[in-house]
């Protein structure tokens, strides 16, 4: 029986907006975004059906608090903050639970995992 689904695929896009190519934005929210919710949508029938169930998404103290250079980042993680807080509520009649997780900075792996706007690699090579 499924009961709980943990998504965790995450990275940084660091950078001024006004540097980030769409294309780069696109990545960002490909992976933090959309493959939650990609994942989300896969489970939901089992747990619709079974009439339980536990969804546990990742979102971050970014997704509360906005900071320079990571607009890109911040925004899919306010973005997981709507989508799990409106899904609660669609989830509930159906035994479904929701739990959003708002971890602060922690090591992980994440760090690792940064990747600088292509411009932003630029004008620091210029400087």
């Amino acid at each position: 029986m499924l009961r709980v689904w943990i998504f965790l695929g995450s990275f940084i896009l660091m950078g001024a907006f006004e540097e980030l190519a769409m294309e780069e934005i696109k990545a960002q929210y490909e992976t933090n975004l959309f493959g939650v919710i990609r994942a989300t949508q896969a489970v939901l029938p089992i747990m619709r059906k079974q009439k339980s169930g536990i969804i546990v998404n990742i979102s971050s103290g970014a997704g509360r608090l906005g900071f320079p250079i990571h607009s890109a980042y911040v925004s899919t993680k306010f973005a997981i903050e709507g989508l799990s807080e409106s899904m609660a509520y669609e989830l509930e009649p159906f035994g479904i639970k929701m739990v959003l997780i708002e971890p602060g900075f922690i090591k992980t792996n994440i760090i690792n995992n940064m990747v600088t706007a292509e411009k932003s690699q630029d004008a620091n090579s210029r400087v």
